[in-house]
């Protein structure tokens, strides 16, 4: 799914494609790589950050591009210490979720980037 689709109605989705987006650092560091990939070289960090931005808004994870932006592991949790989860009744502990769902998700991803 195209990135900017996938975020269409979640608050503020629409100001991580704009011309002026909003901060997100995982994607940055993903747009740096592409640009490499690429083989685009810049004279300055100032052209070099105009470079990314344009491409993290408007070209990383886009249907019409060449990246995939997925997620190892879907549930999102910035904080390795503590586990948000249990609630839910389907994994009581990180280590059990990582232990469950690691495997089928790098065979899906795989796949995924084979095809």
């Amino acid at each position: 799914m195209d990135l900017a689709k996938a975020h269409e109605g979640i608050v503020d989705g629409a100001s991580l494609f704009s011309d002026s987006p909003r901060r997100q650092p995982t994607w940055r560091v993903m747009a740096d790589l592409m640009l490499h990939f690429e083989g685009k070289t810049f004279s300055n960090a100032e052209e070099r950050k105009a470079a990314r931005t344009a491409y993290r808004a408007k070209r990383l994870g886009r249907s019409d591009g060449d990246s995939l932006l997925a997620e190892l592991l879907p549930y999102p949790h910035r904080n390795t210490s503590s586990w948000l989860y249990d609630e839910f009744k389907r994994f009581a502990t990180r280590d059990e979720y990582v232990a469950k769902m690691l495997p089928e998700r790098l065979r899906l991803l795989s796949e995924a980037v084979a095809s």
